[in-house]
């Protein structure tokens, strides 16, 4: 099977999930959310591995469970936002638990373990603002799906936009595929794609969309330098081999981790 069509398939079943979990309610949104924490949590601590670290694993992925918990919770209108104090017990117990390991780097292995959670548990855990209002009223995904389609729309922009007229690379030592070109293609592509889905949904007025455009653009592009740079401390093409053709599972939904949280605080700011 060639690569391209190794990609396609990939791309096509993994696309399935993801919108039939987010489309699929309470009950299949959470799965999601779950799957992105726990995955990706792990390739991640697989890549600090590499570099002769030894984060607690355990550890982590407990703490990236309870903060979606919590937030998933907050969402529902199921527990209040005080219970987000009991997030600083976690840090206690993580520093609690490297005090009894025979380990070097502790300092590092903590920092490790908290960014693993503030990288990747955090943005997946305000995925669910987007479908739920806090007041446990109806889910609805349809804002996450439009977040969704609008990254999907960006990487495949700068894509067919870097290889056709790419020529000012944007970070030569990160990712040296990347242009400026491809970048405004990508920007193009995704405000095409407002313009398409308005017609069935519509989150934002012109303007608004026009904003949410250049986040999504931002963070998608910033997603993905970002977990470039990881890879290559991590001297790895991929950060992990789940997704036939893609790599890992963090390699998909690099740019959804920080376009997430930009567009979480621009529904805030607008609405």
């Amino acid at each position: 099977m060639n690569t391209l069509l190794k990609r396609s398939i990939t791309a096509v079943v993994y696309g399935i999930v993801v919108l039939g979990c987010a489309l699929g309610g309470k009950i299949t949104f959470p799965v999601l959310g779950l799957l992105f924490i726990i995955i990706s949590m792990l390739e991640f601590l697989q890549m600090s591995e590499k570099q002769g670290l030894r984060p607690l694993r355990i550890y982590t992925i407990f703490a990236g469970v309870a903060v979606f918990a919590i937030t998933y919770s907050w969402a529902n209108g199921l527990i209040g936002y005080h219970y987000f104090l009991l997030l600083p017990l976690l840090f206690l117990a993580l520093v609690s638990a490297e005090l009894f390991r025979n380990k070097l780097d502790s300092f590092v292995n903590i920092a490790i373990s908290l960014l693993a959670v503030i990288y990747i548990a955090l943005p997946v855990s305000l995925m669910s603002f987007l479908v739920l209002p806090g007041d446990g009223t109806e889910y609805d995904p349809r804002l996450l799906i439009y977040v969704i389609v609008q990254i999907w729309a960006f990487d495949t922009g700068a894509y067919l936009s870097g290889v056709s007229f790419g020529k000012h690379k944007l970070s030569p030592r990160l990712s040296p595929n990347k242009s400026w070109e491809g970048i405004a293609g990508g920007v193009v592509f995704v405000i095409l794609a407002a313009v398409i889905t308005s017609t069935f949904y519509k989150p934002f007025d012109i303007p608004g969309m026009v904003i949410a455009a250049v986040l999504v653009a931002i963070g998608s592009t910033l997603g993905d330098l970002a977990e470039s740079m990881l890879k290559r401390n991590a001297e790895v093409k991929d950060s992990g081999s789940l997704l036939p053709g893609h790599g890992g599972l963090l390699d998909r939904i690099d740019s959804l981790l920080f376009v997430v949280p930009l567009l979480y605080v621009f529904i805030w700011l607008y609405k």
